[in-house]
C-alpha cells in the first residue's frame, strides 16, 4: 500500500469516527429537545463540524492521487456523502437558529401557582418584543392576556422572579416529570422551579354583541412555578374555563 493510500484511509477512518460521533450527538440533542431540557449544549456539534469539514475535503483531495481505482471511488463516495451531510446539517442548523424565538417570563417575586398567557383576547397587553426576544410580564393573579398570537416556532425560554425594585432572579430548575410525594420532595420548600410548561387551546364562548353567543377557541401557554413542597401540598389548579367565563376574550368565531 502506497503512502498516499495510507494517508487516504487514515483520513477516511478519522472522518468516519467524527461522522458517527456527530450522529450520536444529534440523537442526544433530539432526546433533550423531546424532554424540553432547559439547557441544551450544542458546542460539541460545532466542534465536530469544524473537524469534519476539513477531514472530508482533505479525503477528497487525497483520493485524487491514489492509483487504485476502487480505493479512489470508494473514498470519493464516502467522503463526498459525509461532506454533503455536514453541509446539510450546517444549513439546517442555521435555518433553525434563524427561526428560534427567545422568550422570557417575569413572574412576581414569591408567586406560586399556575401561570397562564392567553393570546388574542380583548382588554389585553401588547406583545412586547425587542431585539428578537418576547417578554411576558406576569401580573399578580398569574394570568396575562396578550393581544398577539401564539408563535409556533422553536423557542428558547427563560424564567425569572422580578422584584419591585426592578431586579430579577433567574429560575433555573425545570421539572418535566411527575413530582412524587416522597419525604425528600415534601421537605423541599426552598428550591423554586418551573413544572411542565406547555401550550394548548381551549374552547370558550364570546358574546359580541351580548345578544350573539359564539363558540371559539383560544390559545395559551401554561406552567406551574413554585417549590416541590408547595406543588404537592398546597397547589390549587387554576380553573381556566371559569376564568374565561368571567372574563370573555372576545375571540373571533362563527356565528
Amino acid at each position: 500500500m502506497g503512502r498516499q493510500a495510507k494517508w487516504l484511509w487514515l483520513v477516511t477512518g478519522a472522518n468516519l469516527a467524527v461522522a458517527i460521533l456527530l450522529i450520536l450527538m444529534l440523537y442526544a440533542v433530539r432526546l433533550a429537545l423531546a424532554a424540553m431540557a432547559p439547557e441544551i449544549t450544542t458546542w460539541p456539534l460545532l466542534v465536530a463540524l469544524l473537524v469534519g469539514f476539513p477531514l472530508a475535503i482533505f479525503g477528497l483531495l487525497i483520493a485524487r492521487r491514489v492509483s487504485s481505482r476502487i480505493s479512489r471511488y470508494a473514498a470519493y463516495l464516502f467522503n463526498g456523502c459525509v461532506l454533503l451531510m455536514y453541509g446539510s446539517l450546517t444549513l439546517g442548523g442555521a435555518m433553525l437558529f434563524a427561526r428560534t424565538v427567545n422568550e422570557s417570563f417575569f413572574i412576581p417575586d414569591g408567586y406560586r401557582g399556575d401561570v397562564y398567557v392567553i393570546y388574542g383576547s380583548q382588554n389585553c397587553e401588547p406583545l412586547v418584543e425587542k431585539d428578537g426576544e418576547i417578554t411576558y410580564r406576569i401580573p399578580g393573579d398569574g394570568i396575562l392576556r396578550v393581544c398577539g398570537t401564539l408563535d409556533r416556532k422553536t423557542t428558547r425560554t427563560r424564567y425569572y422572579y422580578w422584584r419591585r425594585d426592578g431586579s430579577s432572579q433567574r429560575i433555573k430548575s425545570l421539572w418535566l416529570t411527575t413530582i412524587e410525594r416522597t419525604p425528600e420532595n415534601l421537605a423541599d420548600d426552598s428550591e423554586v422551579g418551573v413544572f411542565f410548561p406547555r401550550t394548548g387551546s381551549t374552547g370558550t364562548f364570546a358574546s359580541t354583541p351580548p345578544s350573539v353567543s359564539r363558540q371559539c377557541s383560544v390559545d395559551f401557554q401554561q406552567f406551574y412555578v413554585g417549590t416541590k413542597h408547595h406543588l404537592i401540598t398546597n397547589y390549587r389548579k387554576t380553573d381556566l374555563h371559569a376564568y374565561l367565563r368571567d372574563h370573555p376574550v372576545g375571540c373571533k368565531g362563527s356565528e
